[in-house]
């Protein structure tokens, strides 16, 4: 299963996210340390509700995504500040 693949590279590697927007719908999006993006998950939303959420997964369409990676930290992000 690709997305449990990629789940598992996450906890070894050390990983940043951030809010993003992906055509226009709220995203989340993550990289590698070294800043090769590793996600991409955009969420649907109808009647303030989250219907569906995509996971971009393959590398070729994350590179269509023009967003810069985040400073990587030793503290833990806080999603509240997304």
């Amino acid at each position: 299963d690709e997305l449990a693949r990629h789940a598992a590279l996450g906890r070894r590697t050390k990983t940043v996210a951030r809010r993003v927007d992906v055509d226009g719908m709220p995203g989340v999006m993550a990289w590698r340390e070294d800043g090769t993006p590793l996600a991409v998950m955009a969420c649907v939303v109808v009647d303030d509700r989250i219907v569906q959420v995509d996971s971009l997964l393959r590398p070729e369409r994350q590179a269509t995504i023009a967003v810069a990676p985040p400073a990587v930290t030793s503290e833990p992000a806080d999603p509240s500040t997304w």
